[in-house]
């Protein structure tokens, strides 16, 4: 009865890495430590007056890459139970490429599957630093789902607005999930998988922690915006199947919060500048079908950013 959460793990036909497998890979490159480095001197060329931008209705991409690349370099960030590279698995599936082929300096985060919001930022804060270090310049900061909510609590409880020019979150459930709520119940409890977790010595705090209620009576209310910062955000929403992994919970959250991708609903994807909505379901946004080809809206976002960089007030 629980197939559609085992199911929703496919990708281009093929089983996704199994969660110990995930946690495996992953869990070794984090230590414990908590102790913010220094300050890192940033070069004044990334520097902009504040601009508004308008509303667009999805990324400006096509299969036509842009002609320059973003000034800044760009950092992508995982959500829940992500990876960089798992075997034959990319979490960004042919994003990276595709960015990169633009001209692109694009970096890859890696963060704890599972832990805490709190956790996973600070890690993701120690990655980004070492990149801000190198490179003398701050970065675009582009997260997938939970990675969202690990760099808003980076940039306003760990000092992530030194490092951090912008914020573009893309399907991320900065008002939580119902199907985080879900799971919860029946998986984690029920299931007695919460327990088995802890068991484990797995941390199992990231599921709490993507339910409406932590997101809006204690994270939103603590982890505020940042001036300085720039926001943007995508959703993403489309009719799943009947025969999808994703249609069980799809049902659900479209009687919920109406519609969504899957996962996350569109009205919880939104924060700062609301950039419009993409015609995928979650896991196409991340390449993770053959269904969709997810590189025009990446490199659309790249666009985006670069006219960002200029000062352009974008149509």
């Amino acid at each position: 009865r629980h197939s559609g959460l085992v199911r929703c793990v496919m990708w281009s036909g093929r089983a996704a890495p199994p969660l110990q497998a995930i946690i495996r890979r992953t869990s070794r490159f984090f230590s414990t430590s908590s102790t913010p480095p220094g300050r890192v001197d940033i070069s004044s060329s990334d520097n902009h007056d504040p601009v508004h931008i308008k509303e667009a209705a999805i990324p400006p991409g096509t299969k036509d890459l842009p002609e320059k690349p973003t000034v800044l370099p760009i950092v992508l960030c995982h959500g829940l139970m992500g990876f960089e590279r798992l075997g034959p698995f990319d979490y960004f599936r042919n994003i990276k490429g595709t960015l990169q082929d633009m001209g692109c300096d694009v970096h890859v985060t890696v963060v704890h599957p599972t832990a805490s919001i709190a956790s996973r930022a600070l890690h993701l804060r120690d990655q980004i630093h070492a990149i801000v270090k190198e490179k003398k310049k701050k970065v675009h900061v582009i997260a997938h789902s939970m990675g969202g909510l690990d760099s808003r609590y980076m940039i306003s409880q760990l000092a992530g607005y030194d490092l951090v020019r912008s914020l573009t979150t893309l399907s991320s459930p900065h008002r939580g999930s119902t199907i985080a709520e879900w799971v919860n119940t029946n998986i984690g409890r029920t299931l007695k998988v919460e327990a088995m977790f802890k068991t484990m010595g797995v941390p199992y705090d990231a599921f709490n922690q993507l339910t409406p209620q932590y997101l809006e009576k204690e994270f939103n209310p603590r982890i505020t915006d940042v001036e300085g910062v720039d926001y943007f955000s995508w959703a993403a929403s489309k009719r799943v199947p009947i025969l999808h992994p994703l249609y069980p919970f799809w049902k659900a959250m479209q009687a919920a919060e109406g519609d969504n991708d899957g996962l996350v609903s569109v009205t919880s994807a939104q924060w700062g500048t609301y950039r419009g909505c993409i015609p995928c379901d979650h896991l196409e946004l991340i390449g993770w079908s053959t269904l969709f080809d997810v590189a025009p809206t990446f490199a659309g976002v790249a666009k985006f950013l670069r006219e960002y960089e200029k000062g352009g007030i974008l149509t």
